[in-house]
């Protein structure tokens, strides 16, 4: 599906793009706020990306897909220079955009990217542990292997995240 799915993005025309997040700020976080009501969950703040971005700015990738001369997404990831690894943080890509393929066309250019900057391993982020729920399908597709993980929280019990993640050397 993810093969298919990227021939068909790339029939259209679409450039991705490097942002600098200090300077795109506006733009990522009101993309950010449409993403977060569409799926009606709660949201970080606008100062807590303003200073992610001011603090981490050596850690940070800010990527947006353009497609018909219109922003259809942007995927924010962390790099793990230590571990040579790129996690997938967070996207702002809306369902209307579903149909461009915006996804798939920013994680094939920064698996790419990752590849061609020595980093050895690709996260795509983690799910909850139903692996018959669509994201897993979706991240599955792009191969790589399964890593389970396990996070702790305060006065509750450890709470699992499957994160799938792919490997290159």
């Amino acid at each position: 599906d993810r093969r298919y799915d990227l021939r068909k993005a790339h029939e259209q025309q679409y450039k991705v793009n490097e942002l600098d997040p200090s300077e795109n700020i506006e733009e990522f976080y009101n993309r950010y706020h449409d993403k977060t009501t569409e799926l009606g969950v709660d949201r970080k703040s606008k100062k807590f990306f303003e200073r992610l971005f001011y603090n981490m700015s050596e850690s940070i990738k800010l990527f947006s897909v353009q497609i018909d001369e219109q922003n259809r997404g942007h995927h924010l990831y962390l790099l793990d220079n230590n571990q040579k690894s790129v996690h997938h943080y967070l996207m702002t890509i809306t369902k209307e955009d579903y149909r461009y393929n915006s996804g798939e066309l920013l994680h094939e250019h920064m698996i790419k990217w990752s590849i061609d900057n020595g980093y050895e391993q690709y996260d795509f982020g983690g799910i909850n542990s139903d692996f018959r729920e669509g994201t897993f399908k979706y991240k599955s597709e792009f191969g790589g292997s399964i890593k389970p993980t396990v996070n702790w929280q305060r006065n509750s019990s450890p709470v699992i995240t499957i994160t799938s993640s792919l490997l290159q050397s």
